[in-house]
């Protein structure tokens, strides 16, 4: 016998009696974590411009036993000092939320977007270094027709060892793109030297933190140009960063609203070219 009448179901009758759930956090879509700028060398404050004394290199001779030693016969070598300069950029992001949109929300949005814009200034000064590496021109590598490759980091490592000199025994990093570690990571030398049976070797984790001498650091901060990914190989003193502001979150209520005012102002700069090396590699 066929039921008359309406069926309390969802959709039907009951439709109005149906709970509806939400979540009591919000999810935050994801930011490139700042890899880079941590790695390099931070100088004081830079206020309007920050100089940045450079002292060349100074070479010596060979004096013949029978020069004249005295103050009359001893040649001097010539200055040959210069300087790099840092100006200063904004970084600025703020949100306005009504007060009668966070009391009626389940979750107070606040927190999520402090977090939110932080991240998105930090993920923008990273950017800001990684797109120094485009610059390099003292050592090049690789190719932006081809993946990353043990020649060309090794190559890259070599010249970095050979410019940077004394400075290059403390750490190498090795900043490449995301969507370049599935070649790195197929580089057998690179993750057998650092297979030691444990949780925390590449075969396990899917990370290599060190290996050949060089510390791994992947981020999709690395720049495109040129038709391909410009990773680098540098050393802490060969780049340079300065901040007036650091990231930081100053909440200011505004009538019935709250202001989240985000800002961070910061320079940056290739202090020592020959410390570092441009790694090109295709974008794919």
């Amino acid at each position: 016998m066929a039921i008359t009448g309406s069926v309390y179901a969802p959709g039907n009758t009951g439709a109005n009696w149906v709970n509806q759930v939400w979540a009591n956090t919000i999810d935050r879509a994801a930011y490139n974590l700042a890899v880079i700028y941590p790695l390099v060398k931070e100088y004081v404050a830079l206020h309007s411009t920050l100089n940045i004394p450079l002292h060349d290199n100074l070479s010596s001779s060979t004096v013949a036993g029978t020069a004249d030693m005295s103050s009359f016969g001893l040649t001097f070598s010539a200055n040959t000092e210069t300087a790099k300069t840092f100006t200063p950029s904004t970084t600025n992001l703020n949100v306005s939320v009504n007060y009668n949109q966070i009391a009626r929300m389940m979750v107070d949005p606040q927190d999520t977007l402090r977090v939110s814009i932080e991240m998105s200034i930090a993920q923008s000064i990273d950017q800001s270094v990684a797109t120094l590496f485009q610059s390099f021109t003292t050592n090049i590598s690789g190719s932006y027709a081809a993946p990353l490759d043990l020649s060309a980091i090794l190559e890259g490592k070599s010249k970095v060892k050979a410019g940077a000199k004394e400075y290059a025994s403390n750490q190498i990093n090795f900043c490449y793109h995301d969507l370049q570690d599935d070649a790195v990571m197929s580089i057998g030398n690179f993750v057998q030297a650092y297979v030691r049976g444990d949780n925390a070797n590449p075969a396990v984790s899917g990370k290599i933190v060190e290996s050949y001498g060089l510390r791994f650091y992947s981020t999709s901060n690395i720049r495109t140009a040129g038709g391909g990914f410009n990773n680098a190989l540098f050393i802490e003193r060969g780049i340079g960063i300065s901040f007036n502001q650091k990231p930081t979150i100053k909440a200011q209520d505004n009538g019935l609203a709250v202001f989240l005012l985000g800002w961070a102002d910061h320079g940056t700069g290739t202090v020592r070219d020959a410390y570092n090396c441009l790694l090109k590699s295709a974008a794919s």
